[in-house]
């Protein structure tokens, strides 16, 4: 039974760790736009419109080449209360840096028409602590990584000189690792209360599955854009298998255990990536100012359970998650400086949609603001984008309500660099 309870908690493990946005959220997906806080739905020009607001691809007069990574520098730290794992007890990951990648191409195919590509990831990263080994949560995650890829081709009409509208394809792929130590309870009263038995790693992946995003852009007025987009959410099958290792606890029982001790075998579950809307308005406040601001919601509801299905169907389990949807706010401002140089401001909020029953070492979200500042650089046909970012994330107590009965309180923090570099033809 204890065993069991173990993969019961391995499912959690597919939740991923701390990201910009929200949940497991991924919004880093462009230079120039993160400038901004990703303020670009009603302003998205430039070829990483596939991702921001497809309609945009419209705009593109002149092939673009656009590429970038960002380097997102992470923190975590738990500082643990009664009963378990008890007042006095801390600790912390490592300093972790995470580098998502984006490419983006954009052609126009006529005056009207606009055809562009994007491969990015909306959704991932990964949690870790220090010292695996000892971790008082090894129990529940020592390693938890997941990595979806995005391929998506997208197509953009101007159906007149002030609207536009645009739609892709999303195909993704993506992977999945996670690693943890499974416990069994001591019977004796010989020794820790806890015998640390093993450890069970788990490696899948899937084939490609599809969706879609659409997107629009009107023009009110000369100087006022308005824009939406939606992303279509994708819940992704993973298919692998789970590997497990009796290390053995040092003790007299071990004979006894190890014929317990489950046996390597095929593992199945699913993770939806939830569905997200976006509606913004831009405004030009001078020849040299312009501003915008998007509200967006994000279909988190769709995490209502995670599955877990063994070959050995009396280990499969049903993880209850029960997110909520919510909703962020995106704001933004990119000043020209001189011809060839531009400055951007921003800030965002974003509403976690966790629940805090499922607050644990594998994902402990809160709300959280961003405040960002880019500068962007155009010579010839070249140009760069660089960003900065803050994320400031409220600390978490489980309040004596976590599931897997893990107590204390989570801080975190999360720091952002990055820069694309494009290339009109």
């Amino acid at each position: 039974m204890m065993i069991r309870t173990a993969l019961v908690v391995l499912a959690l493990a597919l939740t991923p760790g701390a990201t910009m946005a929200a949940g497991y959220s991924l919004y880093e997906q462009g230079g120039r736009a993160l400038g901004f806080s990703g303020a670009f739905t009603a302003r998205a020009d430039d070829a990483s419109a596939v991702f921001f607001n497809p309609a945009g691809l419209a705009h593109i007069k002149e092939g673009e080449i656009y590429l970038g990574t960002s380097f997102i520098f992470v923190s975590r730290e738990f500082a643990g209360e009664a009963p378990f794992p008890g007042f006095g007890v801390t600790e912390k990951s490592p300093n972790q840096v995470f580098f998502p990648s984006t490419f983006y191409w954009a052609h126009p195919i006529s005056e009207t028409v606009g055809l562009g590509f994007g491969f990015y990831s909306p959704f991932g990263l990964a949690t870790e602590w220090e010292d695996p080994e000892q971790f008082s949560g090894r129990f529940i995650s020592t390693r938890a990584e997941i990595t979806p890829f995005y391929f998506n081709p997208a197509l953009a009409v101007e159906l007149s000189p002030q609207i536009r509208v645009g739609g892709g394809l999303m195909a993704v792929h993506s992977s999945v690792e996670l690693r943890r130590h499974i416990a069994q309870p001591n019977p004796t009263d010989v020794g820790p209360d806890i015998l640390d038995l093993g450890n069970v790693q788990l490696e899948g992946s899937n084939n490609l599955d599809f969706g879609f995003n659409v997107g629009l852009q009107v023009d009110l007025t000369d100087k006022i854009v308005m824009g939406a987009t939606y992303r279509s959410g994708i819940t992704v099958p993973f298919e692998g298998e789970a590997d497990f290792t009796f290390l053995g606890s040092g003790t007299a029982l071990d004979p006894q255990l190890q014929p317990l001790f489950p046996e390597d075998q095929d593992v199945s579950t699913e993770l939806p990536f939830p569905a997200m809307f976006i509606a913004a308005l831009g405004v030009d406040i001078t020849e040299k100012l312009a501003v915008e601001a998007d509200f967006g919601w994000t279909q988190w509801s769709d995490f209502g359970s995670l599955p877990l299905d063994f070959e050995d169907t009396s280990l499969s389990s049903t993880v209850e998650q029960n997110w909520e949807d919510a909703f962020f706010i995106r704001t933004g401002a990119e000043i020209e400086l001189n011809p060839t140089t531009d400055l951007r401001l921003g800030y965002y909020y974003d509403e976690t949609p966790q629940i805090l029953e499922s607050a644990s070492p594998l994902l402990a979200d809160n709300d959280r603001h961003g405040l960002s500042a880019g500068l962007g650089y155009t010579s010839g046909n070249w140009r760069a984008d660089f960003f900065g970012m803050v994320l400031l994330i409220s600390d978490r107590s489980t309040d004596g309500v976590n599931r897997d009965g893990y107590e204390g309180t989570y801080a975190s923090g999360t720091q952002i660099l990055g820069a694309s570099f494009g290339y009109r033809y």
